[in-house]
């Protein structure tokens, strides 16, 4: 992995708004957009895919930031959740689920496999809420390839291998990965995959405009790989002022030319009308 000096980075950073995907950000039309919001909810993850009147949420952070994602949502006009992803069962990607299931209905629900270092009370706490709905019928554990579209917003969910495969970190390398397209314009959600979920990852196609970083921006030996296969024109981080993310992480997506964002300053709102991106923050 090369070296960068801050001159490199200074000038990445001067860079960052040339597109290496000829993505111009524009005013849009708001009718026909995807809105993909990265919540603030501290080193966690909580993102809401919005499509006209449908939605889409990846993960619900934790248990302590759960008003913050109601509240979110309520704002958005969101009445009912089409799809709920959890990633995998970490109290930072589950941890406001039962509370969302209270105050939201939900019409899908896909989730990774319980891996054996994913008994915490967070998932415990969602299993009981599931139980508790009647919600069995909508919930799927993802194991094999798995698709569904909203209108013309394709979602591909790729499940994790499972246990035996995976030496250490168990939870996290069971996390799905979930590829959204919209046109021509795509999305990378990766949750907290380390190294060994990485070398997995890799092998598919995860070309995308917009990836989000996995594990709170924990730099991996094959990190460098992730982000040379995505090309990301831009990255989001889902990290928290007390719990930074990778400086190396970070100077390795400069070099790779990628526009990076944190959630740590506040919610990422990504748009897209399926040609042109506009971010704000």
């Amino acid at each position: 992995m090369k070296k960068i000096f801050l001159s490199l980075t200074l000038v990445s950073l001067l860079l960052v708004s040339c597109s290496n995907n000829n993505i111009t950000t524009t005013n849009m039309n708001e009718e026909n957009n995807l809105e993909v919001t990265y919540l603030n909810v501290g080193k966690a993850d909580a993102i809401v895919l919005k499509y006209q009147d449908s939605y889409t949420l990846i993960d619900t952070g934790l248990e302590e930031t759960s008003n913050i994602l109601i509240n979110s949502l309520n704002n958005m006009g969101c009445k009912n959740i089409d799809y709920l992803i959890i990633s995998h069962f970490d109290k930072d990607h589950v941890g406001g689920a039962s509370y969302l299931l209270d105050n939201f209905s939900v019409s899908k629900i896909y989730t990774t496999y319980k891996s054996s270092d994913s008994n915490t009370n967070s998932y415990n706490s969602f299993i009981d809420k599931i139980t508790e709905l009647n919600y069995n019928d909508i919930l799927t554990v993802v194991d094999t390839l798995t698709e569904f579209k909203i209108d013309n917003i394709n979602y591909v969910i790729y499940p994790a291998s499972g246990d035996d495969c995976y030496t250490n970190d168990l939870s996290n390398n069971s996390s799905l990965l979930v590829k959204t397209t919209y046109e021509n314009r795509s999305f990378l959600f990766t949750g907290d995959a380390e190294k060994q979920r990485i070398k997995e990852i890799i092998k598919y196609d995860i070309s995308c405009d917009v990836l989000k970083i996995p594990h709170h921006g924990g730099i991996e030996d094959n990190s460098d790989k992730l982000i040379s296969e995505a090309n990301p024109t831009y990255s989001i981080i889902t990290s928290s002022i007390d719990e930074p993310e990778d400086q190396e992480l970070v100077d390795l997506l400069y070099e790779y030319g990628s526009e990076v964002y944190f959630t740590r300053n506040g919610d990422i709102k990504v748009t897209t009308d399926g040609d042109n991106i506009k971010i704000e923050q």
